[in-house]
């Protein structure tokens, strides 16, 4: 996410603590999950893949799985 649009990026955690703080907020349900690449995770209602990551350009690509 680049930029700030509408002030979404104070709904993302980076960390445990920051989990926390949303969590006691109490206006959504959140998920706490660690992604190894090429594991299948289920995570709410969906999956969750990452299936590549380059931690020196900060990217990454996940695939989304529903059903």
């Amino acid at each position: 996410m680049k930029g700030d649009l509408d002030g979404h990026s104070t709904l993302i955690a980076r960390n445990h603590d920051e989990l926390d703080v949303l969590k006691h907020k109490g206006d959504r349900n959140y998920y706490e999950f660690t992604l190894t690449k090429g594991q299948r995770k289920p995570v709410g209602t969906v999956s969750l893949e990452l299936t590549k990551a380059d931690p020196k350009k900060n990217s990454f690509n996940l695939t989304v799985g529903v059903g």
